[in-house]
């Protein structure tokens, strides 16, 4: 099945897989300024931000996209001081998360700001987490930035290797107030149960606990890569089946959503996009 994001991509779609084209594929010179206005434009960063961390003001003035720029150069940039492999999984993790509110319509439950922060919880193996309305599930998220098709299975792979362990640790605990506003009034008011049990005074429960009193039955998983190399989409669908798919987590049924944007020259593609977030870094910083 197929359908288009109006000037950006065609969207082919077989079962659990998702390849999202880019309509200026295999143009390299083109490829990234249709990247960077899908992902990367002051509107998309502003409704992004606004959205994920209502609690932090935004203001979307010269200063704080000049600030906002200069950060995502620090992505990007090989001269940045971030370790490389940390540089390509924030870079991912900000392209799944576009797509995961943008496309499907997933409602962000924790931004990854409030797991940095957090005293209850790590951040080494889960890129996102979000509620999705349509299918009445959390979804967490594995992003990868690669050379090749076949890197970004091998790494994903590996990564969900100890998915279930992974949940467990890093979600011990969800409280109502990472809730509100994202599921329905109707569903959140479940939660009230946990006020009771602690007199007056909310209660913080494990992760299944909550799932169990909200009726959710199905743990959603987004493998989102970022590749180079191949752009066949029948060859590319038939590769991501090579994706380990786990039936049942932590006593849920699974449903995934394996994602695949292919971008020709991996390296040429980083360095073109590095190259327009510069411009856009600089033309503010003159504007100041």
């Amino acid at each position: 099945m197929s359908n288009e994001i109006e000037g950006f991509f065609r969207v082919e779609k077989e079962s659990d897989k998702y390849v999202f084209l880019s309509l200026k594929l295999p143009s390299i010179n083109e490829l990234p300024n249709s990247i960077f206005e899908y992902f990367f434009s002051e509107q998309v960063l502003w409704r992004h931000i606004k959205y994920r961390t209502p609690e932090i003001p935004f203001e979307p003035n010269k200063h704080n996209y000049h600030a906002l720029y200069l950060n995502l150069l620090d992505l990007l940039d090989s001269d940045s001081a971030l370790p490389r492999g940390d540089k390509k999984g924030k870079i991912g993790e900000l392209f799944l998360s576009v797509l995961l509110e943008q496309y499907f319509a997933c409602r962000c439950v924790i931004p990854k700001s409030s797991l940095l922060s957090s005293k209850n919880m790590s951040v080494h193996g889960i890129d996102a987490d979000y509620f999705m309305p349509d299918d009445n599930c959390f979804l967490f998220g594995e992003s990868k930035v690669t050379k090749s098709l076949e890197g970004g299975i091998a790494q994903a792979n590996l990564s969900l290797n100890d998915y279930e362990q992974s949940i467990s640790n890093e979600y011990r605990i969800l409280s109502k107030k990472y809730l509100e506003g994202v599921l329905p009034d109707e569903i959140t008011a479940k939660l009230d149960v946990f006020y009771q049990e602690g007199n007056g005074e909310e209660v913080a429960a494990p992760f299944q606990r909550v799932c169990q009193v909200l009726g959710i039955n199905t743990i959603g998983v987004a493998v989102f890569i970022c590749h180079g190399t191949e752009t066949s989409v029948d060859g590319i669908l038939h590769k991501l089946d090579r994706i380990k798919r786990t039936p049942v987590i932590l006593g849920m049924q699974t449903k995934y959503y394996v994602i695949s944007m292919p971008v020709g020259d991996k390296d040429s593609f980083i360095n073109g996009l590095t190259d327009l977030i510069r411009q856009k870094a600089e033309n503010y910083g003159r504007q100041r």
